[in-house]
């Protein structure tokens, strides 16, 4: 089910004081004439759709000024809501006739709207519905009755087809498959082939979004986030020109054109738990193979950068080039050292602009950690005669940079001072783009 932004049509409701002798015009205590429904956020189907006969022989106007059209003594449909907190509540007409909206909401307020759907169909939304009874008029601006469908939506207005095309179904299932994926998964990135593009303009989404794709989402993604700090990057690579068109965990669209080279990434810096419904669609109209790749590190395939070379970020999903080691809090001897090559063809500035310097790909070290109950701090330094880096990715997912904070001039450390339990993943760098010889220590004492 779509959770979306409105379409450029849609207008917000306008907000009438309660006027005293509208009572004595129309009815707000019966029922709707064409029924009633309780619905609750996140209902299905979306939109709740129902037949009425518009008009009637009131003056919208008389219930308040800013209400047009002619409507019945008595509401045509009412509609019992509990709301949510992420959602908004929009109900909507469609009809070859030129129709009108008034609304009744729980706390006594009027809303009404005369053409703010697409053509001459009538939308009021409510951003922060309240729970309760909403009694709904579909009037007619002339004298007229005439045959209408009433939308009661959380995500669209119901005329989306009848302007300017058809919109993304969130709501079909996905074409090539879903996964469901943890903060902190490996391997990073997942990846998954496709066919890119469609039959629908992008825009029909977002005015934003860029391209062709197709009615139902490519790929689904249903995300549960951690609690570091690593973002969601959602990325395409091919040999045609790609878009990317996400409809995130709160509903929201998000696009993407063009960031590496012609390739689309999106990068979500807090990602919410939820599903993410994912299309990637061709500039032009035609159809081309693709790659999606899922991250919290890179954009792209595994080179990173779109497949670029090496213009993407480290991977901590690689395995680490001078090995591993299990220490716990009190570990002995103190300092552990091991000899590693520093240097790489990475700018470390690609993970923080904090970080400086040239590093590998893959981590050069990994420290699987285990906290003690002590308040001793975890220090990572290195030495060596080059001017070198330190990029650590911690047990939380931050990424911590140093250079020249050790007690060897041109040698850097890293005082983590309440180390939680997790992997830390230690790539060493040169401040030049030369490689050299160097030792890495992990201590709880002192650097190096």
């Amino acid at each position: 089910m779509m959770r979306s932004l409105l379409r450029l049509g849609v207008v917000a409701a306008t907000l009438c004081a309660f006027a005293p002798a509208a009572y004595a015009q129309v009815n707000t205590q019966q029922s709707g004439t064409y029924g009633q429904v309780s619905l609750r956020t996140g209902f299905e189907p979306d939109p709740h759709s129902v037949t009425v006969t518009a008009g009637g022989n009131i003056d919208a106007s008389r219930v308040s000024n800013e209400c047009n059209g002619h409507v019945a003594n008595r509401a045509d449909f009412t509609l019992r809501y509990t709301a949510g907190s992420t959602f908004p509540l929009i109900i909507s007409t469609t009809s070859e006739a030129d129709t009108t909206l008034l609304v009744r909401a729980p706390n006594g307020s009027w809303s009404c709207n005369d053409d703010g759907g697409s053509s001459l169909n009538a939308v009021v939304r409510f951003d922060h519905p309240q729970s309760g009874r909403y009694q709904i008029w579909v009037g007619t601006f002339g004298d007229e009755t005439a045959p209408a469908t009433l939308n009661i939506s959380e995500v669209t207005t119901g005329d989306e087809t009848s302007a300017s095309g058809e919109a993304p179904d969130i709501s079909l299932p996905p074409t090539y498959g879903a996964v469901s994926l943890r903060s902190g998964f490996t391997p990073d990135p997942y990846n998954a082939n496709l066919t890119a593009g469609g039959g629908l303009d992008a825009s029909n989404a977002d005015q934003n979004c860029n391209g062709h794709i197709a009615s139902a989402p490519d790929y689904q993604l249903n995300w549960t986030a951690g609690s570091g700090a690593l973002p969601l990057i959602i990325s395409a690579t091919s040999d045609a020109d790609t878009t990317l068109v996400i409809n995130d965990a709160q509903g929201h669209w998000i696009c993407n054109d063009d960031t590496d080279g012609l390739n689309p990434a999106v990068r979500i810096d807090n990602p919410a738990s939820g599903r993410y419904d994912i299309y990637v669609g061709t500039f032009a109209e035609d159809t081309a193979p693709a790659t999606l790749h899922i991250s919290e590190i890179q954009s792209g395939g595994p080179s990173g950068g779109g497949g670029s070379g090496d213009n993407g970020q480290p991977d901590f999903s690689a395995n680490p080039t001078y090995g591993s080691v299990n220490l716990r809090a009190g570990f002995n001897p103190d300092p552990y050292t091991h000899a590693i090559t520093a240097g790489g063809s990475l700018n470390a500035s690609s993970v923080g602009s904090q970080c400086v310097g040239h590093i590998a790909r893959a981590p050069d070290f990994r420290v699987n950690w285990t906290a003690g109950s002590g308040s001793r701090p975890l220090i990572f330094s290195v030495n060596s005669s080059a001017d070198t880096t330190l990029v650590v990715n911690d047990a939380q997912g931050q990424w911590l940079c140093d250079d020249d904070g050790g007690n060897g001039g041109l040698n850097p450390a890293i005082t983590i001072a309440h180390p939680a339990s997790g992997q830390y993943d230690v790539w060493v760098g040169t401040f030049g783009d030369n490689t050299a010889p160097s030792t890495l220590n992990v201590s709880e004492l002192y650097s190096q």
